[in-house]
């Protein structure tokens, strides 16, 4: 090993898992996706063993960032001391407008993800976001219960994770909602989580479907003026 190598190795240093993700989402930022473990760690001087043991690869660190955005969404809501109180609407009312408060706050690399993998191939990079919101859901949304006595637990039990993957699906709809969005701090975005929230609620409350040709129209309007 030359006297140059040895520099680079004693400049390296430890990194906790939280600093390695910063690190990365300003890189990612910067640099857009495509990059290898060893082009990340090689310009941060962090150790590629290191890395592996805490992330693995670049793909599980993009995984980690979401799920990360999410969990940080998901306990700034919980933590407040009002939160069991709260309707059903306003607890994922509070969700969506702190997780898209934190997309922003790290738009670049948000918006670079979407754009590097699209919309299918954004399925497996949000798998680990999607566990914490669906089990936030299954824990504060109720279940959609058969009222006829002959059916299964097992159908009832159906009945909410089908309920659950359709809220999931809400929010994948809003996150490319919001990635398409070039109002002023996302206030289209803002209005269409309003609007997509209610008609959902309305359905869990059984009521008129108004509010569901409202959110229709609006996502219709949206739509056309952005050909």
């Amino acid at each position: 090993m030359n006297d140059s190598q040895t520099k680079i190795v004693a400049r390296k240093k430890k990194y906790t898992k939280e600093q390695i993700l910063d690190l990365f989402i300003t890189y990612v930022d910067e640099e857009g996706l495509g990059f290898d473990n060893e082009a990340f760690c090689l310009d941060h001087s962090i150790q590629i063993s290191q890395f592996r043991e805490l992330l693995l690869s670049v793909e599980e660190a993009e995984k980690s960032v979401w799920e990360e955005l999410m969990r940080a969404a998901l306990q700034t809501v919980t933590s407040d001391t009002q939160f069991e109180t709260f309707t059903i609407k306003d607890k994922l009312l509070s969700v969506y407008y702190t997780f898209f408060e934190n997309c922003g706050l790290n738009s670049g690399f948000c918006k670079e993800s979407i754009k590097y993998h699209g919309k299918l191939g954004m399925i497996p990079v949000l798998k680990n976001m999607k566990v914490l919101f669906v089990e936030f859901v299954k824990d504060n949304f109720p279940s959609s219960k058969f009222p006829v006595a002959q059916y299964s637990e097992k159908v009832n039990q159906l009945g909410g994770s089908v309920q659950s993957e359709a809220v999931y699906g809400q929010l994948l709809f809003l996150l490319d909602f919001w990635s398409r969005d070039t109002s002023i701090d996302y206030e289209k975005t803002d209005i269409a989580i309003e609007k997509a929230v209610k008609a959902l609620t309305d359905l869990i409350d059984i009521t008129p479907i108004k509010s569901l040709i409202d959110f229709g129209k609006f996502i219709w309007q949206e739509r056309f003026q952005n050909r």
